[in-house]
């Protein structure tokens, strides 16, 4: 059976329509029980590129194909890799093909080259084309499980607008839709390079798939394409160990029973609210480790009528459906399961109002209770801000497409005020959080705040950065809308859409971060050219350990110090910086919206420990309801990391260490603000 987990409390003005009346809200938390599910079915993955080649994408061809190459490094033998090339027309350059049938990629690297045109309408029938000749070769998937293999990853790159074929957006989503239907299985990612493509297209295609939610990911520069196709490959390396999962609820009163009702992704259309509309909610697909959450609602059943006249209590009837492999060596088949959940009866520590929950300038304002509720209600609300503020960001898009601080100032000043009392709830609960769990050590509760802590923190920021870019000179409007969906995209599916300039954790898996390392990696130094560079220069500096390379001779002490220096090591893996990307550890801590209007940087404290880019990255990444145990990364001096600065220690060092020094700027600064440049502080000599 399932695990399945409700965390409750009752909220009132929790999402648009739902009144003043303080109504009960659920996290409802299904995941697959530790080690009784198999992933289903001995199949291997599948892996289609399609490579936007048009003339615009000519500087990046170079890069493309060492990214192509680097995907090929990175599958296991059996693995299948295709790519498809579109410009005005679409061309296979590698049909679908077992790694170890591979003999040699030159063929298909000599057919990425720029032409003009952009087809995405070409490419998608291409690559469509390339599952269907492929599916006759391998064993097709029970039919009555309609999936049960690991769902192939689709990854479309493109820096523009359609220009041939079908260009409308609507058009192009339902052929994608399609698409995967039609190749069961697929999870669609999109990736917009540069400032021109259509960010709109791109992230509602991220939405086509027909396996579980793809990502949108938003690439500024080169070096970010590398990077963020890691991160999606390795978010899918296993096969799911159950599919399609239906969940409804019904909340049973007495005698009275009514259906509860999920929240939904949003967008623009709805001026950045989350809407309650459906009363029965589905997953395609749910991977090891992963707990899926839901946030619902029942909105006729104000807590006035918490009990009936003969005092029963209230429960919440769960209904579930889904299809897995859950006894080796039989074949996959439906099964259902229903569990009754009980919430707690309303009391001080679980009851709430949205609209007085926040603060002034840091401080706690007449009304705001967050620091009186119970962890499980903190919880609760915390996934409420994560999908009102990923709606709103949604709509920050459509903000700043028509510029309504300038055009419409007073539709602006009845968006603004609303969004920033949201962004003060965020920082009054994330308070409350950091508090409780401050109090606990260990348990299942702990990582739920953890949890809550680390994408409470995102969203802070993210939405701060939001509101207040607009007085700012030098931004891109184009850049905007493409971080402000990636961000929307990333916060509603809580899966990490990663990239170089915009290197995000807090939803990342250890294999997607393990991934990503290696990818970068991979294109920075794995040539036999790249590696014999680095040798050399790593003999160069083991000579200087002993010697002056001006000649003079050096003291005891001298060499005593220069030895001490070079076996610096990360506090937490003990590993040297050959062996690890080494900086140094920071704590940021959150700004108002008032703050970020007058410019203020946020204080940040420094950590007086040395600590690796891959422990940061794992110390902050708390994965979503991972059983695993997760802990926040602290240094010896017990202070909390959530920041990190890559150091120049030497040459060598500083050719990785520069690779990721932008985004972990920008972290101290701002994502957002066009005034200040991560590359300048590139310039050291």
């Amino acid at each position: 059976l399932l695990e399945v987990q409700m965390d409750a409390c009752y909220v009132a003005h929790a999402f648009e329509g739902l009144g003043g009346n303080a109504i009960p809200l659920m996290c409802i938390g299904v995941q697959p029980p530790q080690r009784s599910l198999v992933p289903i079915g001995p199949f291997p993955r599948r892996v289609v590129l399609l490579c936007d080649v048009s003339y615009s994408m000519r500087k990046q061809i170079k890069v493309l194909r060492a990214t192509v190459m680097q995907v090929h490094k990175e599958l296991a033998v059996d693995d299948f890799l295709g790519v498809v090339v579109f410009s005005s027309r679409a061309t296979v350059a590698l049909p679908l093909t077992q790694k170890k049938s591979i003999a040699d990629l030159e063929p298909c690297l000599r057919r990425i080259n720029s032409s003009d045109g952009t087809n995405i309408e070409a490419a998608l029938h291409a690559a469509r084309g390339l599952i269907e000749a492929d599916r006759s070769k391998v064993e097709a998937a029970p039919a009555d499980a309609g999936v049960g293999v690991p769902p192939t990853v689709w990854l479309l790159l493109s820096d523009g607008e359609p220009t041939c074929g079908e260009t409308h957006q609507d058009k192009l989503v339902e052929l994608a839709h399609t698409a995967a239907q039609k190749c069961h299985p697929v999870v669609i990612h999109s990736l917009g390079f540069g400032h021109h493509h259509d960010v709109s297209m791109m992230c509602a295609l991220a939405s086509a798939g027909s396996a579980a939610l793809g990502s949108y990911t938003f690439l500024e520069h080169d070096v970010d394409i590398p990077a963020a196709v890691g991160d999606l490959l390795g978010m899918f390396t296993t096969a799911p160990v159950m599919t399609s999962l239906t969940v409804e609820g019904t909340w049973l009163h007495g005698a009275e029973c009514d259906p509860i009702l999920f929240a939904l992704r949003s967008n623009a259309e709805n001026d950045g609210q989350v809407m309650l509309s459906k009363a029965q909610i589905q997953t395609p697909a749910i991977f090891e480790g992963r707990q899926e959450i839901f946030v619902a609602a029942c909105p006729s059943q104000p807590i006035s009528q918490g009990t009936d006249k003969a005092g029963s209590e209230p429960q919440l009837q769960c209904q579930l459906s889904w299809y897995s492999d859950a006894v080796p060596g039989r074949a996959v088949q439906q099964h259902h399961q229903q569990c009754n959940l009980r919430p707690p009866p309303p009391s001080p520590d679980n009851c709430v109002d949205l609209s007085r929950l926040s603060c002034n300038d840091g401080e706690d304002s007449e009304g705001c209770a967050a620091e009186t509720l119970n962890a499980g209600t903190l919880f609760v609300m915390a996934h409420v801000l994560r999908l009102r503020i990923a709606a709103a960001l949604a709509f920050c898009d459509e903000i700043q497409q028509k510029q309504l601080w300038k055009n419409d100032a007073r539709r602006w000043t009845s968006i603004f005020e609303p969004l920033a009392q949201l962004h003060a709830s965020s920082l009054h609960v994330l308070r409350a959080i950091r508090k409780q769990g401050a109090a606990m050590v260990g348990g299942s509760v702990e990582k739920q705040l953890t949890f809550a802590e680390g994408f409470l923190q995102a969203l802070e920021r993210d939405l701060g950065e939001a509101l207040t870019v607009r007085a700012r000179e030098g931004i891109n409007e184009q850049r905007l809308r493409g971080i402000f969906l990636a961000f929307s995209h990333e916060h509603f599916s809580m899966r990490s859409a990663s990239s170089i300039s915009a290197c995000r954790t807090t939803y990342a898996s250890s294999s997607q971060l393990s991934a990503r390392f290696r990818f970068v990696r991979g294109m920075s130094s794995g040539t036999d050219e790249g590696n014999r560079k680095k040798h050399t220069k790593l003999d160069h500096l083991e000579k200087q350990l002993i010697s002056d390379p001006c000649g003079d001779e050096l003291t005891e002490e001298e060499i005593r110090c220069r030895k001490e220096a070079d076996s610096l090591e990360c506090f937490y893996t003990m590993e040297n910086w050959r062996e690890c990307l080494l900086g140094i550890g920071l704590h940021v801590r959150e700004r108002t919206v008032r703050d970020r209007q007058h410019g203020l940087p946020p204080e940040v404290d420094l950590v007086p420990d040395y600590v690796s880019a891959e422990a940061y990255n794992e110390g902050v990444r708390i994965r979503a309801g991972s059983q695993a145990q997760s802990e926040v990364l602290v240094s010896s001096a017990c202070g909390r990391i959530n920041g990190w600065l890559p150091l120049y220690l030497n040459e060598v060092n500083w050719c990785e260490a520069r690779t990721w020094a932008p985004s972990a700027l920008s972290l101290v600064s701002t994502q957002l603000s066009g005034a200040f440049n991560p590359k300048t502080a590139l310039a050291v000599e």
